[in-house]
């Protein structure tokens, strides 16, 4: 196990798996798939078990080249391992779920109103706040979560299109203190039978239109089309000018 791997006592409901933090790493997802490899023999990466880092110098986007930019030591990245067999897990894509976790903590405790960004992201007024990734790992999911928690100045094509829990409560927090709320918070959204529900409860851009990207974001070109919803397996429904229905299983909306 990485040396400078340490582990941490904070409340994990994830059946009070194991959580490790380091302060600096190039990404926790790697952190996560190099401890499943080396250390499964003597369970150092079980199921729940949590990888958090204070500041990650190669977190990455869904989308390959895109990078999750942080400042050091001011926000919250980490990557939960979590078993493909837990109740809730295969019943809709990860990314969703994790996605009303989010929305559920920032409504419960912080008393914020986010939107859902189909597939994987988080907005607070059209900003984003938080940006989800998945990745299957043999008989394990890993998700990895990136939450601006204390920072106040985004760079780049962030700038202006960026926001924090601090820039919207007036607040510092510890982020190691919110991740032990935020697990329970995406717990409680495994473990509903509401899905399909809570997330278009909380969908971005419903019922407006958008232009979508589908697929392949080097391939395909956008089109215009009204959001109508979630569909079974999570896939994003949209009302092309035509008046047919078009299921998208990937792509994103340009905003």
């Amino acid at each position: 196990m990485n040396s400078e791997l340490t582990k941490i006592s904070i409340n994990n409901p994830f059946d009070d798996a194991p959580v490790y933090y380091i302060r600096n790493t190039v990404s926790t997802m790697i952190l996560a798939k190099e401890l499943l490899k080396a250390e499964r023999s003597f369970s150092a990466a079980v199921s729940g078990s949590v990888i958090a880092a204070g500041f990650q110098t190669g977190g990455r986007g869904r989308i390959p080249g895109r990078r999750w930019d942080a400042a050091a030591g001011k926000n919250l990245t980490f990557t939960l391992v979590i078993g493909k067999d837990i109740p809730g897990v295969k019943e809709f894509p990860l990314s969703l779920s994790a996605g009303l976790g989010l929305a559920l903590y920032l409504e419960g405790e912080h008393h914020l109103a986010p939107k859902i960004k189909w597939p994987n992201d988080i907005l607070i007024d059209r900003k984003k706040l938080s940006g989800i990734l998945v990745e299957s790992a043999g008989v394990y999911y890993l998700l990895g979560i990136g939450l601006n928690v204390n920072q106040v100045r985004f760079n780049g094509e962030l700038a202006g299109r960026a926001t924090s829990l601090k820039l919207e409560t007036g607040r510092e927090y510890d982020p190691l203190y919110e991740l032990s709320l935020l697990l329970g918070w995406i717990r409680r959204a495994l473990e509903t039978k509401k899905k399909r529900n809570g997330i278009e409860e909380r969908l971005y851009s419903s019922g407006s239109e958008v232009s979508f990207l589908p697929g392949d974001p080097e391939r395909e070109e956008p089109f215009k089309g009204i959001i109508r919803g979630i569909g079974d397996g999570g896939f994003l429904l949209l009302e092309k000018s035509d008046g047919t229905l078009f299921t998208a299983a990937s792509g994103e909306i340009v905003y």
